[in-house]
């Protein structure tokens, strides 16, 4: 294990498993299990090659001279070193098979389909519904679905805007997290938090917070939003206890790959908030904390593809009506 960050657990087909894992645990093949949208976990090979995987993602693996992996759900970044001829590093889904010799990409995979992004080299991509295949080069995509009346064809990779936002009046975007409460009787509408798993302490208890999450869907390769120096975060929320918040960033590079995960504190504010509770947050992003400094020093250029705004470790009564980045004026 290169990296750990919140609650990742292995295990393998005759029963074993371990959790707690943290950089340094040598793993043999089994199934690498990552829980909770604010978790990832990196898995390097003897070769080089090295694995992230971000979110909620489960991914079986296995290297008896050909690497072979099984991506079940979720997302993973691959930078794969040059593998031998004629043994390239094979990866399956539900809906598709990838070869890999040598290059950096993002996969990610749905029930119903699977969406690749090539950052460098080129990678074959193979519909498993009908067989049929692409070559996916270069800052390309390329999805693989159950609709063999669906071209398997690439398309140029998406660059986000670097302004987004998000209100609640509306039903949720897909993949968001929290109870929607549509608007009534002249109330806005807003997402209520819903605890999720943070991670586990040293005592292998699980942290539980409870927070709003908004993220780029799998098939959506451009991310929410991308990120500058005079990046802000815009929030307008209320909870029922007076409490800090924190914010949670996942973000991927122009090419598609693991970009890092980043978070901010949020202080309580010394402004009232109005007669409804709500109160209203603008807060630069240049104080964001790297939780990756050493590979992700930087948060400019990158794209976001998961927000989490959460209180810590209990339920406040986080209610956000609106959230979103802008730019600095």
């Amino acid at each position: 294990m290169e990296s750990v960050e919140g609650a990742v657990s292995w295990s393998d087909d005759t029963g074993g498993q371990r959790t707690g894992l943290s950089s340094g645990a040598r793993l043999a093949a089994g199934t690498l299990n990552v829980e909770g949208a604010s978790s990832s976990a990196q898995l390097r090979f003897d070769d080089g090659t090295v694995l992230t995987l971000t979110g909620d993602a489960e991914l079986g693996f296995s290297d008896d001279g050909q690497k072979r992996l099984a991506l079940r759900r979720g997302a993973f970044t691959g930078r794969v070193a040059h593998q031998p001829a004629g043994r390239p590093m094979v990866v399956r889904t539900n809906t598709a098979e990838i070869e890999v010799l040598g290059t950096v990409f993002a996969l990610a995979s749905e029930q119903n389909q699977t969406t690749l992004n090539v950052e460098s080299g080129n990678v074959r991509m193979r519909r498993l519904a009908d067989g049929r295949s692409v070559e996916v080069s270069a800052n390309r995509v390329a999805v693989a679905s159950l609709d063999v009346g669906a071209a398997m064809e690439t398309r140029l990779q998406g660059v986000p805007p670097e302004e987004w936002r998000c209100s609640f009046n509306q039903p949720p975007p897909a993949g968001s997290n929290g109870l929607w409460l549509p608007p009534s009787a002249g109330k806005r509408g807003r997402m209520r938090s819903l605890p999720f798993v943070a991670g586990h302490d040293a005592n292998g208890r699980m942290v539980v917070h409870h927070g709003v999450t908004v993220r780029a869907m799998p098939g959506e390769d451009s991310g929410l939003v991308t990120l500058t120096e005079r990046s802000m975060l815009h929030v307008r929320f209320r909870t029922e206890q007076r409490t800090g918040l924190k914010l949670f960033l996942s973000c991927e590079g122009p090419g598609g790959t693991f970009g890092g995960n980043f978070e901010l504190a949020i202080q309580p504010s010394a402004e009232l908030p109005d007669t409804g509770g709500w109160m209203r947050v603008d807060v630069p992003l240049r104080p964001l904390h790297v939780l990756s400094p050493e590979e992700h020093p930087s948060v400019e250029g990158e794209r976001v593809r998961t927000l989490i705004l959460h209180s810590y470790e209990y339920d406040a009564g986080l209610e956000v009506a609106e959230i979103g980045i802008g730019q600095e004026k």
